[in-house]
C-alpha cells in the first residue's frame, strides 16, 4: 500500500516539491494536494506580465490539469485546509472534506500585508496578490482613470507598469527616500526611478500613508505631512506576511513563519513546511530560488535519502523591472568594513557596483547590463578574492565572447538550478531554435526571467556553433594572456626540459619568462602559478615574503581529513573500519598540492557522523561495504581557494567498495581531480564540468585506475610540500 502524502498550498514551491518528489520515487506516494484558488499551479511571479497586457493566464500556468490526471494526483481546487488533526494525522477543509495523511507538507505561502488606514475597506482598495486581483485590477481599469500603488518595492513597480499599460495614470508613494532601497543603493535606484518616469509613472517619496479618503468609495489618499493625492483605486504592495494562521491552530511552533529545521521538519512529527510559510534559522524566504533549494532538499527527506540539509540562501534578485534589467545580491550596502568598486556609463545607461569585505566579494549591484549576474553571484557565494575581478575588466556584455568563455558548469538559470551545457546540449541534441522551446525543454528563464538574456544568448551561440569544445580561451587574469591549460602546460615543459629540468627558481624569473605584464603578479594569478609549478615538480621560491602572504598564501591547497570513528557512539555504530581507512589517506597523500582545500570524510555508518555527505570526497560504511561520495561541501571552510559558502549534498558515485578498493578508487579520483582541475576548482565543479558517468567509468576500469594511482604515487615520492604546509587543519 502506497505512503499517503498530502500538500497544503498548490503553488509554487509546494509543486515544486512534489516535483523533486516525483522524479526520486515516482510511484511511492499517493498524493493529494489542496489549493484555495480555483486555478491549478500557475507562475506566480508573472502576474505582472498578466496585468501588463502581454500575456495570458494560461502563458503562466506551469502545470495543467493534464499533468494532475496523467500522475494519479488528486487536486482538490477552490478548497481551503481549515484544520489539522496532527495526532490522528487528518486535514478538513471549507467543503467538509477531511484527508488523511501519512506525511504532510504545509506550503501556504503569503498574504499580501495590508495596511491598517482608516477607509482601507472602501470599494477601490486592492492587493496584488494572486489571479483574483490582477482581474480585479483589469476590470477596474475600464472605467477609472486614477491609481496609486503604495509600495515602491519590485511589486509595487510591477503593479505600478501594468495600470500603466492598461491606460491608467499612476503614482508610487514609498515610504523611503528611494525606491527598491532592499535590492538597489542609491545610485542604481535613481537611475531605475528616472527611466520609469520617462515611462509615465509618478513618485511620491519620503510618504507615510494617513487614511483613504472618500465617502461611498475611494476618492484619494492622505498623508501624514497634510497633503493628499486624489485617485480612483489603491493598490497595497508594501509586503507580505507568512500563512501561518492554520499550522498556529493546529499547534505546530511559528514564530514570524513556521519554524523547520534544515531538514524543513517542524516541531511536529510527520508534518513538514516549505516556501514562504517556513521560516530557517530565522528567516522566511520570499525568493523564489531559495524556495525551489527547500523544495529538493524536503524531497530528499521525505524520500528517506540520504541529504546535508538545507544551509540557507544567499539573497539575490535578478529582474527584469519595467523592462530595465537589474541585480542585486549579498551585502549592497557600504560600511566601515566594507568598501566598493563602481562603474558608471551615462552613454549606454548601465550601472555597476560591487561591495568588497576585507578582500572578499561581498556583494553587488547591477543596472542595465546584468550579464555578469550568474558569476558575481558566484563569486559571493564563495568569498573570491577581489583579485578575480582583474580578469573580468571591462564588463563584457551576455554576447557571444562572453558566452563562449562561459564554462559548461556555470549555472545560468540559478531560479531552477539550470548550467549552460544543459542548454547548449537541449538545444544541440533536442532541435531548439526558440527561447519558448529552450524554457519549456530546461525551465530556463521560466521563473523570474531574469536570465532570460543569457539564455537567449547562449541559444544564439549554440545554434551557431554547435555543441563546441567548451569555454573559448580565457587569460588567468589581467597579468596575462596565458590560459590556465597554457600555464599548466609551458610549467610541464620546463619540468620536463631535455637541456635539463628546473628544480628552483625564483617568482620573478618565473613571470619574466612567462612574459607577465605584471612584475609581481597579483592575487589570482601567484597562486596558480605557484600550482602549477608544484604540479609539475618545478619549486618556485618567494623573495617578498611580506608581499606574498599579503595575496593569500602559498597557492596549493591541501586535503583535510575527518574521521568520527574514535567517538564511542561511533564504535558502537560501526560497520566498516573508518580509523584504518583515514590513517591510509593520511600517509598516501601527505603534502600532494591540490588545485584548491579540500575536505574529506570517513564516516564508519551510513550516519555520516563525520559529515561525508558534504565533504568533497566522502567515505560511509555500509552493509555491503564502503560507499564513495563526491562532490559534497559543508559550506563552513575557511575562506580561499575553493573554500565557500554553498551547502551542497555530495553525489553517490560507487558503493559496495571493499577497503582496498575504496582507498584506491578515492586516490585515483584526486590525483585525476588534481591533475585536470584548473586551479581554484572544487571537486564538485570539476565533477559537474566532467560528468558523474565519465568519472564513475574512468575509476571502474583497472588499468586506467592503477596508472592515476601511479602518477599520484610518483608526486608523492617527490614531497613537493607547500611551504605553509602545518598537516591540514584536522590530521
Amino acid at each position: 500500500m502506497k505512503s499517503r502524502l498530502v500538500l497544503i498550498g498548490n503553488g509554487m514551491a509546494g509543486v515544486r516539491c512534489v516535483e523533486e518528489i516525483l522524479a526520486l520515487e515516482p510511484d511511492r506516494f499517493e498524493i493529494t494536494i489542496i489549493g484555495s484558488e480555483p486555478h491549478t499551479n500557475y507562475n506566480r511571479i508573472l502576474l505582472s506580465k498578466v496585468l501588463q497586457g502581454n500575456t495570458s493566464i494560461e502563458d503562466i500556468t506551469i502545470n495543467a490539469q493534464s499533468w494532475y490526471d496523467e500522475r494519479g494526483i488528486t487536486l482538490h481546487k477552490g478548497e481551503e485546509a481549515i484544520a489539522i488533526d496532527t495526532t490522528g494525522r487528518r486535514v478538513r477543509t471549507s467543503a467538509g472534506r477531511e484527508v488523511v495523511y501519512d506525511k504532510l507538507i504545509l506550503a501556504t505561502g503569503s498574504n499580501p500585508f495590508m495596511l491598517p488606514l482608516p477607509g482601507a475597506d472602501k470599494p477601490g482598495v486592492l492587493a496584488f496578490r494572486d489571479i483574483k486581483d490582477c482581474n480585479a485590477m483589469i476590470k477596474a481599469s475600464a472605467t477609472m482613470k486614477r491609481a496609486v500603488v503604495i509600495g515602491g518595492g519590485l511589486l509595487g513597480l510591477e503593479a505600478a507598469r501594468g495600470l500603466l499599460n492598461l491606460g491608467m495614470d499612476v503614482s508610487v508613494v514609498h515610504i523611503h527616500n528611494y525606491i527598491m532601497e532592499r535590492q538597489l543603493d542609491r545610485t542604481a535606484s535613481e537611475m531605475l526611478r528616472k527611466e520609469l518616469e520617462k515611462q509615465g509613472m509618478r513618485f511620491l517619496l519620503e510618504k507615510q500613508s494617513e487614511r483613504i479618503l472618500g465617502r461611498k468609495r475611494v476618492e484619494g489618499l492622505g498623508f501624514k505631512d497634510g497633503s493628499r493625492v486624489e485617485t480612483d483605486l489603491v493598490v497595497f504592495a508594501v509586503g507580505i506576511r507568512p500563512n501561518v494562521k492554520l499550522a498556529a491552530a493546529s499547534g505546530i511552533e511559528i514564530n514570524r513563519a513556521i519554524v523547520v529545521n534544515d531538514y524543513m521538519e517542524t516541531s511536529v512529527p510527520g508534518v513538514y513546511a516549505v516556501g514562504e510559510c517556513a521560516e530557517h534559522r530565522g528567516i522566511a524566504y520570499g525568493l523564489v530560488a531559495p524556495l525551489y533549494e527547500q523544495g529538493k532538499v524536503l524531497a530528499k527527506v521525505i524520500c528517506e535519502q540520504d541529504t546535508a540539509g538545507y544551509g540557507g540562501s544567499t539573497l539575490y534578485s535578478q529582474l527584469k523591472v519595467s523592462g530595465v534589467d537589474v541585480f542585486s545580491a549579498g551585502e549592497i550596502a557600504e560600511s566601515e568594513d566594507t568598501a566598493a568598486i563602481m562603474r558608471y556609463d551615462g552613454l549606454r545607461r548601465t550601472y555597476s557596483k560591487i561591495t568588497v569585505a576585507g578582500n572578499r566579494i561581498a556583494g553587488a549591484v547591477l543596472f542595465g547590463d546584468t550579464s555578469q549576474g550568474n558569476q558575481l553571484l558566484r563569486y559571493i557565494q564563495t568569498g573570491a578574492d577581489v583579485s578575480v575581478l582583474e580578469q573580468d575588466a571591462g564588463g563584457a556584455a551576455a554576447g557571444e565572447s562572453n558566452v563562449a568563455a562561459m564554462p559548461n558548469s556555470e549555472t545560468v538559470c540559478s531560479c531552477n538550478g539550470v548550467t549552460k551545457g544543459a542548454i547548449v546540449s537541449a538545444v544541440c541534441d533536442q532541435g531548439l531554435c526558440t527561447l519558448a522551446e529552450v524554457r519549456d525543454c530546461t525551465r530556463a528563464s521560466s521563473s523570474c526571467g531574469g536570465c532570460k538574456p543569457t539564455v537567449e544568448a547562449i541559444l544564439a551561440y549554440a545554434l551557431e556553433n554547435g555543441a563546441g569544445e567548451g569555454a573559448q580561451k580565457q587569460p588567468v587574469c589581467g597579468c596575462t594572456d596565458r590560459s590556465h591549460e597554457e600555464l599548466r602546460e609551458v610549467m610541464h615543459a620546463t619540468a620536463h626540459d631535455p637541456a635539463g629540468p628546473v628544480r628552483a627558481d625564483t617568482l620573478q624569473i618565473a613571470l619574466e619568462r612567462l612574459d607577465w605584464r605584471t612584475p609581481k603578479g597579483c592575487g589570482a594569478c601567484i597562486p596558480a602559478v605557484r600550482y602549477y609549478a608544484a604540479l609539475s615538480g618545478v619549486s618556485l621560491t618567494i623573495t617578498e615574503k611580506g608581499a606574498w602572504h599579503a595575496s593569500g598564501g602559498a597557492g596549493e591547497g591541501t586535503a583535510e581529513i575527518f574521521s568520527a570513528s574514535e567517538a564511542p557512539a561511533a564504535e558502537r555504530l560501526a560497520l566498516r573500519d573508518a580509523r584504518a581507512l583515514a590513517a591510509s589517506l593520511r600517509v598516501e597523500l601527505a603534502g600532494v598540492p591540490f588545485p584548491a582545500n579540500i575536505a574529506i570524510g570517513v564516516s564508519a555508518s551510513p550516519l555520516h557522523l563525520a559529515g561525508s555527505l558534504a565533504k568533497d570526497l566522502g567515505f560511509a560504511g555500509a552493509p555491503g561495504g564502503w560507499e564513495l561520495y563526491v562532490g559534497g561541501s559543508d559550506g563552513r571552510r575557511t575562506a580561499g581557494a575553493g573554500s565557500g559558502s554553498v551547502v551542497r549534498t555530495g553525489e553517490l558515485l560507487l558503493s559496495q567498495l571493499e577497503d582496498e578498493e575504496a582507498l584506491e578508487i578515492g586516490l585515483a579520483l584526486l590525483q585525476w581531480y588534481r591533475m585536470a582541475a584548473t586551479y581554484g576548482q572544487s571537486v564538485g565543479d570539476w565533477l559537474a564540468e566532467m560528468g558523474v558517468v565519465v568519472v564513475r567509468e574512468r575509476l571502474l576500469h583497472l588499468s586506467s585506475r592503477q596508472l592515476l594511482l601511479a602518477e599520484l604515487r610518483i608526486a608523492t615520492s617527490i614531497g613537493f610540500v607547500p611551504e605553509n604546509y602545518s598537516g591540514g587543519g584536522a590530521w
